[in-house]
This record gives structure tokens, C-alpha cells and sequence, in this order.
């Protein structure tokens, strides 16, 4: 059924994003379809926060981003599992890779933790509103 399916986790929450991996796994193993994971790091927005950074700053977090996400990968489903990492909006980048992979589903978390984001709306809110595939919203 889902040939393609894309993980989307929070490198910060540990507990959701290995809900989310859980729920993938699951997916393609009744599929038979392979899983992506994926994480975004976010950018700063303006330059006027930028400059107050080392100029490799940002290459730095990228790179920290991958080992981590590396070795979550590697311990919620081994070596077989594609990794991606973007850099900037959660919601263009998850519909980037997404596409990129040509994904028939993305699984997230449903987030909302934070006052912020019960406010103006989850990322996975948003994804929903925006996937051109099916969405599986895991709460944990």
C-alpha cells in the first residue's frame, strides 16, 4: 500500500520520534515499502540573529544534525532506513522530502506541547493541510 513512506521526527523529543519511527516501521512492514527518516534544523529567520554566530555555525548544527539523526536511524531500524536532513521551515522542508522520495505517506508527530504552538497551529497541522499523500498523525 505505501511504498514510500517518510518519518518525520524531532531529534529533541525522543519519546515522539520513536512513536513516529514505531508507526513507519509498522507501515512498511505491512507494505513491504522502505522508510526515510527525517529531520529538519531550523534556521534562524533574519540575519540580524545570524550575525551573532560563527560564520560555520550553521554547517555545524547541520552536521551535528546527521550524526544524531544517524544514530537514531540506526537504533530504531538499522541500516536499510534512508536518512535526510533539511535546513529551515519544518513544514517546506517535510513537503520537500516528501516529494524528493516521492512519499505515499508521511508520519509525524502530532506535536502541540508547547503554548506556541497550541496557539497557531502544530507543524503536523499544517503538513496535513499542505501533503499531497496520506498523513499518519501519531501521538505519544
Amino acid at each position: 500500500m505505501y511504498a514510500q513512506i517518510l518519518a518525520c521526527i524531532d531529534l529533541e523529543d525522543e519519546a515522539e520520534s520513536a512513536a513516529v519511527m514505531a508507526a513507519a516501521m509498522k507501515q512498511a512492514k505491512e507494505s513491504d515499502g522502505k522508510v526515510t527518516v527525517a529531520s529538519v534544523v531550523p534556521e534562524f529567520g533574519f540575519s540580524l540573529v545570524g550575525g551573532y554566530f560563527p560564520d560555520d555555525f550553521e554547517a555545524k548544527m547541520r552536521a551535528a544534525a546527521k550524526e544524531k539523526l544517524d544514530a537514531f536511524a540506526d537504533a530504531n531500524g538499522g541500516a536499510a532506513i534512508d536518512r535526510w536532513v533539511g535546513h529551515g521551515s519544518i513544514q517546506r522542508e517535510t513537503l520537500k522530502a516528501a516529494s524528493e522520495i516521492a512519499a505515499d505517506l508521511i508520519v509525524i508527530g502530532a506535536g502541540g506541547h508547547e503554548l506556541a504552538e497550541q496557539i497557531i497551529g502544530s507543524h503536523a497541522s499544517r503538513i496535513v493541510a499542505s501533503a499531497a499523500c496520506s498523513v499518519l498523525v501519531v501521538r505519544s
